[in-house]
């Protein structure tokens, strides 16, 4: 099995076991989402056969990003050798040198490599995000100064779990950033 095939296939069972982890702890907690912080549920009123539907379309969805981000996408590296990170990370995401900042508000013109940064990031951040929310889900069930402690924290999870979102797509301009010295190198 090659690299990227190993890579889908983990990916892929990681997502699914953290998904379902999160909606089993779910229900052994609140089994009628009373308790429930999930926006579906808790602003706009779902039940539990929407929150399974929206599951499986948001890993459905995710699970194709990654494959297309693995098998279908071609890297856009600049030819030109000796770009910095922030050089190389501009180049490749607008296709010419620009702000970084501008990464936040803007897309990029060639839309492929905003498909190859989500199908990286969006697993990982949801692998990593489930297991947080899992195992949180699962200290409220066991732990009673666990329960204490949530609720306070409760509000800079929202904080931790953008950061974690943030932390992947550096990982994702890195792991990239490494392959272009790579291919100039081989060349």
């Amino acid at each position: 099995m090659n690299e990227n095939k190993l890579e889908f296939f983990l990916l892929t069972l990681f997502l699914v076991v953290t998904r379902f982890w999160d909606i089993m702890a779910t229900y052994i907690i609140t089994p009628d989402l009373e308790k429930e912080t999930n926006p579906l549920v808790s602003i706009l009123g779902q039940g539990w056969v929407t929150v399974i539907i929206f599951q499986i379309m948001m890993v459905s969805f995710i699970i194709i990003l990654n494959h297309y981000s693995l098998f279908k996408i071609r890297n856009t590296y600049p030819q030109q050798k000796g770009y910095s990170y922030s050089e190389f990370v501009s180049y490749f995401y607008f296709g010419e040198k620009r702000n970084l900042m501008e990464m936040v508000f803007r897309f990029p013109k060639n839309k492929s490599t905003l498909v190859k940064a989500l199908g990286y990031v969006l697993p990982r951040s949801l692998i990593v995000i489930g297991l947080f929310i899992s195992l949180s889900s699962t200290l409220l069930i066991i732990n009673s100064d666990y329960r204490k402690f949530y609720t306070l924290a409760r509000p800079y999870y929202y904080i931790v779990l953008i950061a974690i979102v943030f932390l992947f797509f550096i990982l994702f301009f890195k792991r990239e950033y490494t392959k272009y010295q790579k291919v100039l190198t081989d060349k």
